[in-house]
């Protein structure tokens, strides 16, 4: 059986860290340090549940959203 996969997007690498730390015992963790590269990994792992930061620089939470 297949894990669940969750995308967790954040600028802070120390909560990408402390939430995969907290969940890759259960799941399939991936990690996107900001929106594009969050829109990119959605593409391409197709995740069951997005974990996604709404305060990043570049392209905010509620942009990639959109």
């Amino acid at each position: 059986m297949n894990k669940t996969t969750i995308l967790v997007v954040d600028d802070a690498p120390v909560i990408s860290a402390h939430l995969t730390h907290l969940l890759e015992d259960k799941y399939d963790v991936v990690v996107a340090n900001d929106g594009f590269e969050c829109l990119d990994l959605v593409k391409k792992v197709r995740p069951d549940i997005i974990l996604l930061d709404i305060l990043m620089p570049k392209l905010d939470g509620w942009e990639v959203c959109k």
